[in-house]
């Protein structure tokens, strides 16, 4: 499917009916319907910025600019994550950023090996788009639970260490609590009904041309290689972060 398969009478029907139903929401309240009419400006606004990016990186043909916008997204996926949880805590960008990689590149490259019939270099940015979509909310919600827990429970880990536990052993309920919240996303989104809610990824294929048993099959794939992204960007996230929150001589939280 190309831009020219688009008809432009039914996608400007659509944009019609979408004003329509945005004036009669801002009866109801002009203040939300502001919020909607800027978060959808913003939503197109990246979302055609991010094609124009990516028809340039096909065209490009090169590995190295692939690569460069892998990284570049997983820090940007690191600072958005860091600016909900602890605005003031960008120096934990590079652990951050090197978790999200850590699991884009472990989840992405088994997927990648599971697609024989396409090339590779076409697999990659879609794949890795999903994947650090996924890793947002996981370290989000890792981040966010392991500081606070670290926070809460400064004396009993204080009490562990000085009672001859290791360093490790008095993180581990801070980061089973960790763990937790980071999969706790995936599974509320693994949990939607899929004959209600059909998934992006599969719709998408089927635009694409995909037969419906390779684009259900592949969504499997795509749904089990997320779990193995949030378990070792957390796992990584919780090693990278050590010497940045703790030294010899205390925490530094």
């Amino acid at each position: 499917m190309n831009l020219a398969d688009i008809s432009i009478w039914g996608a400007i029907l659509v944009l019609f009916l979408t004003a329509i139903a945005v004036a009669f929401f801002f009866i109801v309240d002009r203040r939300l319907t502001l919020m909607l009419v800027k978060a959808l400006g913003v939503m197109a606004v990246q979302t055609i910025g991010v094609g124009l990016y990516m028809h340039l990186l096909y065209k490009a043909d090169n590995w190295w600019l692939d690569l460069l916008w892998l990284a570049l997204m997983s820090a940007l996926v690191a600072y958005v994550a860091l600016h909900r949880v602890h605005p003031s805590g960008l120096h934990l960008l590079i652990p951050v950023a090197g978790a999200v990689l850590g699991g884009c590149v472990v989840a992405g490259g088994s997927l990648m090996l599971c697609f024989r019939a396409m090339p590779s270099r076409q697999l990659l940015l879609p794949v890795a788009a999903v994947v650090l979509g996924i890793l947002l909310t996981s370290t989000i919600g890792a981040l966010r639970t392991y500081l606070a827990s670290l926070r809460r429970t400064r004396d009993h880990r204080i009490y562990l260490l000085a009672n001859g536990a290791s360093h490790v052993e008095s993180l581990i309920p801070s980061v089973r609590r960790a763990l937790k919240a980071s999969i706790v996303p995936l599974i509320g989104r693994l949990g939607i009904p899929v004959v209600v809610a059909m998934p992006m990824l599969f719709a998408g294929m089927l635009l694409g041309g995909v037969s419906p048993e390779a684009a259900a099959f592949s969504t499997v794939l795509v749904a089990a290689a997320s779990i193995v992204a949030t378990v070792v960007s957390a796992v990584m996230l919780f090693w990278l972060l050590d010497s940045y929150l703790f030294s010899k001589t205390g925490d530094r939280l």
